[in-house]
């Protein structure tokens, strides 16, 4: 059972994390190593799954709450199970700006219909869109959700202190035996200094651990870390600016003086 780790490539050749790539259409593991989508994005959308999977979540008639959900797959293919899906996303007109220009940012319930997964009549029945501040979830219900979740999304709240107070709020809307999964950014090239107070923020293992002793003050519990960040060719060779232009994948990479790449947190209610 995956524990809250941080991205490598050796994740990639694993049989689960195949097929989910394949049904997520982000992935053809047919293709040589070389010439997959060996890319931090589509390992964090797989192993979101796979750990939502593996503890039983992904079920006829679970209630599920997505955060910054963007344009992601992961609300179709989870209705697609039966689960009933609140999709959510920020309503402030910035961050739409900032992230249409990247196409990660659609603002309403038709943006994240993907027809590979299930008719549109199931989806409208079992996905709901609303926006929703990531840094306030007072107007939502405690031990309401099976499962909650979010992608690389928490590290743009301004702060490591607010990154991790929106990880124990979402951590109380869940039902007992509830789980929460979120990725993140992980600082992998220093123990000690990070980048903190700005738009995009970096955790570090101490951060994670304090995070853990917090969750167990709230009766919740983190996940085992497996912090290694490997040591495959794409784990030792960062991509940096201009992305995607150097030839290297995009699973590490540097970024305001530090290499980070993603980590996978697993709270369990």
């Amino acid at each position: 059972m995956l524990g809250s780790l941080v991205c490598r490539a050796e994740a990639f050749c694993e049989p689960w994390f195949e097929d989910w790539a394949r049904r997520l259409g982000m992935d053809d593991p047919s293709k040589p190593f070389e010439q997959r989508n060996v890319h931090r994005k589509v390992w964090e959308w797989v192993c979101i799954v796979q750990a939502l999977h593996e503890r039983g979540c992904l079920r006829e008639g679970a209630k599920a709450l997505g955060f910054a959900v963007g344009r992601e797959r992961l609300p179709a293919l989870f209705a697609s199970f039966g689960v009933n899906v609140l999709a959510s996303d920020s309503g402030d007109p910035g961050v739409a700006e900032k992230w249409s220009k990247t196409r990660e940012y659609t603002g309403a319930l038709d943006g994240l219909y993907y027809p590979q997964f299930l008719p549109r009549e199931a989806f409208d029945q079992r996905v709901r869109y609303q926006h929703l501040d990531m840094r306030d979830l007072s107007g939502l219900e405690r031990g309401a959700y099976d499962f909650v979740w979010s992608a690389c999304a928490l590290e743009h709240l301004g702060s490591l202190e607010a990154g991790a107070d929106y990880i124990v709020a979402a951590t109380r809307l869940l039902r007992p035996g509830g789980v929460a999964v979120h990725t993140t950014e992980f600082n992998i090239s220093s123990l000690d200094q990070t980048r903190d107070n700005a738009d995009t923020v970096f955790y570090r293992r101490m951060d994670l651990e304090q995070l853990g002793a917090r969750l167990r003050s709230e009766g919740a519990g983190l996940a085992p870390l497996d912090l290694e960040p490997g040591l495959h060719e794409y784990d030792l060779k960062f991509d940096a600016r201009p992305f995607y232009e150097g030839g290297r994948k995009h699973l590490k990479l540097s970024l305001g003086g530090f290499i980070v790449t993603s980590v996978m947190l697993i709270v369990q209610n």
